[in-house]
């Protein structure tokens, strides 16, 4: 064999040998938006990483897939060179400092013992998608209570000239041996049933009949404060 290529040959393997371990050992720094669950109810959270600055927040429907600056439970702080841990400048959920670690490829966050997947990746497609079929169901909750609440505004209001009048026959009346007695026979004459008169009340006053009867009795004056029908 030729000497020089021989000896290009070794040096050749021996410029391998020292550049294989260097590749081996090489890694990418974490950066961008993480996405993982935190805390003992397992609250979906993120964690938004810009070269040494590191930000943690709770989901929100408001700001998906995003950091809410203005909840209060957001953090941000710093992490140090060897990015193992991070100081908090601004407390929120998260004070003091943790230890942080980030995966060879940058992918994958732990922080404070609670994982973190990089957006782009199933792990962390996931998460998110999850949270967006969370916040759809909540406005679809939200929407059908706003209808409920307006049905029931609306059948309140066919009532309450009726319960306001009951209410004013009840502090006008002189019999208060059996409360209760006198009571049911007050709404009835009013047009209305004992339920329908409890329901309304404590739905737009918070007492119940008796609590009502209670105060009526000890001192009716402190009705006018909670129904300004009587005043």
């Amino acid at each position: 064999m030729n000497t020089r290529i021989s000896n290009a040959l070794l040096s050749a393997i021996a410029a391998l040998a020292l550049v294989a371990p260097l590749t081996a050992c090489s890694s990418t720094t974490a950066s961008g938006t993480f996405y993982g669950e935190s805390g003992r109810s397992n609250i979906a959270s993120i964690i938004e990483v810009d070269g040494d600055s590191i930000t943690w927040g709770h989901f929100s429907c408001d700001t998906l897939g995003e950091v809410n600056p203005d909840s209060d439970k957001t953090s941000i702080g710093t992490l140090d060179q060897s990015r193992t841990t991070v100081a908090w400048t601004q407390a929120g959920q998260y004070s003091g400092s943790d230890p942080y670690t980030e995966s060879d490829g940058g992918d994958v966050i732990t922080m404070s013992g609670f994982t973190y997947s990089k957006v782009g990746t199933p792990a962390g497609d996931t998460l998110l998608a999850d949270q967006k079929e969370s916040c759809e169901a909540e406005a679809e909750r939200e929407k059908a209570d706003e209808v409920a609440r307006a049905k029931q505004a609306q059948a309140d209001e066919k009532i309450r000239a009726q319960f306001e009048q009951t209410v004013r026959d009840l502090i006008a009346r002189e019999d208060f041996e059996t409360l209760d007695g006198s009571l049911e026979r007050v709404i009835e004459a009013n047009g209305l049933d004992h339920e329908t008169f409890d329901s309304y009340l404590y739905r737009n006053y918070g007492y119940t009949a008796h609590d009502l009867d209670s105060v009526i009795f000890v001192e009716p004056d402190d009705l006018s404060y909670d129904m300004e029908f009587l005043n």
